[in-house]
């Protein structure tokens, strides 16, 4: 009998999920704003959500066994330590794209609109939104 997956694949399969769980943190503020834990407790769903899903990889890579094909044996202490760290550089790579200024990524196709923080964006809207309160005013008439 085989002990499953080696614990090579599983202990990647775990860091990976947790990098994607702590990235749900960082995910939360999309206008680089830099305090990611500003206002996390205000949505208690998402807390309880966020924990049952760490639960859940934890107890999937500890007794998944043959059903998840990780080892049977799960990870040892020191690899969950790893682990654990592995995700948090998810925070790292955040704060270092944060800092960077938008003009190094490119643009591509409809992000031009998007350009120096949004001004181009907001001007559209601005005239889209006046363009339709004068066909209301013309229908109207």
């Amino acid at each position: 009998m085989t002990a499953g997956a080696s614990r090579h694949y599983t202990f990647i399969f775990t860091a990976f999920v947790l990098m994607q769980i702590f990235n749900m943190i960082c995910c939360r503020k999309v206008h680089d704003e830099w305090n990611i834990f500003d206002g996390i407790f205000t949505n208690p769903m998402f807390i309880i959500l966020w924990i049952v899903i760490i639960c859940g990889q934890c107890l999937i890579t500890t007794f998944g066994g043959y059903v998840f094909r990780v080892n049977l044996a799960g990870l040892d202490g020191p690899q969950w330590g790893i682990c654990f760290l592995t995700g948090l550089t998810t925070f790292v790579v955040n704060a270092i794209l944060k800092a960077l200024p938008d003009w190094i990524a490119p643009c591509m196709g409809e992000d031009r609109v998007f350009n120096a923080n949004y001004p181009k964006y907001a001007t559209k809207l601005a005239s889209e939104e006046d363009a339709a309160q004068e066909e209301n005013d013309d229908e109207k008439k």
